[in-house]
């Protein structure tokens, strides 16, 4: 990022002025206690003083007094208000302390103010603007942080199970089901490097290997170019491939015979197998969806990142990435909910409390992944041009129609993407209406 896409028009309660300098002095409060024939001291941090932020403002022109009249009233006026921060945006409460204005003789028609703000509320936070590439890294995270919690609800689960003689056959039958899924997924995606440990020893294993799988078959997909869209249909129809594959293995493999999805994956019938209560069910589809959906948050994550940085789609495109991600992500929630209302009627059952803490964070987490896909949707809807459709002014090619609105031949395989049911592109009549970028 750099001034030249990033300054802001520096602004004082709605009012706006040229910025010729800007320096902001940080501290913080500390108490120190000495002693006596004893060098140093001890200190203790007792928090940040509020910002302190000096600037320049200049008014020049014809019209300079007419502005400047109408700054000085804005400073004038009591309390507190929003600056806007030429590199930093927006303090919404800052104080003006002093304002200096000059003149000067060799300067026509021109005034210098010298402005000195405080913050006038605590825990505001400084640099506050969140740029697209770091709401990207943020998606990342938070990926990091759900795929630890699927985890540790994972391990948890087993673990009850484990722990008491008559549950041991769910206990086993749930790691079964795990490898099997592992081992199904495995025959599809080539290249995978498994834990090679014993889902019984070790059932936390499990999630990882999915997620090993999932990043596997992503990695082999380019996600560029007129291969986006495909790719991430693929995606998708993987992803809840795998979701529905516990149920599928439930019902010994039975596919539906009416399903036209490619990448349904036929999990063996084994002999051993238990029926499966709803509840184990349940969380091993759970475990599954949670998976998915980083996978799924960390690819949607990229694309629009990469979008903002080249744009190639056009709105009705990221607006499906975003809803196919939020349609896992709403399936996780409902059934993280549904959970917390079944262990809270079995805990008023058996007169104990329920602890849906696990369920709580993971549904918030969802939550903060899911906002911050809409967000970066929106920067990318709102960065791109106005998709438009213009008419072909003559019989020509994709290169030179390119060439003829945008000055740039190399933007034809643009015009390709945002036009894919176009029948010849070396061939295009005069009056066809294409959808192209304004600009």
């Amino acid at each position: 990022m750099s001034w030249k896409d990033d300054l802001l028009d520096a602004s004082f309660r709605g009012v706006t002025f040229d910025c010729l300098d800007v320096s902001d002095m940080l501290a913080r409060d500390v108490a120190q206690y000495r002693y006596p024939y004893r060098n140093g001291a001890d200190v203790e941090d007792l928090g940040g003083k509020p910002d302190n932020i000096r600037m320049t403002a200049i008014f020049f022109g014809d019209d300079y007094e007419i502005r400047l009249q109408k700054f000085i009233h804005v400073l004038n006026a009591p309390g507190y208000g929003e600056l806007i921060h030429p590199v930093f945006g927006s303090y919404p409460k800052v104080q003006l302390l002093s304002c200096a204005l000059s003149h000067k003789a060799d300067e026509v028609n021109c005034a210098r103010l010298k402005l000195t703000f405080v913050e006038a509320a605590p825990d505001q936070q400084f640099f506050s603007r969140q740029y697209p590439t770091q709401q990207a890294d943020a998606i990342d995270l938070n990926t990091d942080s759900l795929l630890d919690e699927a985890l540790a609800a994972w391990n948890k689960m087993m673990a009850s199970l484990q722990q008491l003689q008559y549950t041991m056959e769910r206990y086993r039958n749930l790691a079964n089901t795990a490898e099997f899924m592992i081992q199904s997924l495995s025959a599809q995606i080539n290249g995978i490097t498994m834990s090679g440990l014993d889902y019984l020893d070790e059932p936390g294993k499990f999630v990882s290997d999915l997620k090993g799988l999932m990043s596997t078959f992503s990695d082999d997909l380019s996600f560029t170019g007129n291969r986006l869209t495909s790719d991430w249909r693929s995606l998708t129809s993987m992803s809840a491939a795998v979701v529905a594959m516990p149920a599928q293995r439930a019902r010994q493999g039975v596919v539906d015979p009416n399903s036209n999805d490619d990448n349904t994956i036929t999990v063996p019938a084994m002999a051993t197998t238990s029926v499966m209560p709803d509840e184990d069910l349940q969380q091993i589809t759970e475990t599954s969806r949670l998976t998915v959906i980083t996978e799924m948050g960390s690819v949607a994550g990229m694309i629009l990142g990469d979008e903002l940085q080249t744009p190639t789609l056009t709105t009705d495109q990221v607006s499906d990435i975003l809803s196919d991600v939020r349609g896992f992500i709403n399936d996780a929630i409902d059934a993280e909910r549904t959970r917390e209302d079944l262990m809270q009627q079995e805990g008023l059952v058996s007169n104990t409390t329920a602890d849906t803490s696990d369920n709580a964070a993971i549904v918030e987490t969802l939550k903060t992944l899911a906002l911050q896909l809409q967000e970066l949707a929106r920067v990318v809807i709102l960065a791109a041009p106005p998709l438009i459709c213009r008419e072909v002014p003559g019989n020509c090619n994709l290169h030179l129609l390119a060439h003829i609105w945008y000055g740039d031949y190399t933007r034809a395989d643009e015009l390709l993407r945002l036009n894919p049911d176009l029948a010849s592109p070396n061939k295009i009549a005069g009056g066809t209406i294409l959808n192209a970028w304004a600009k």
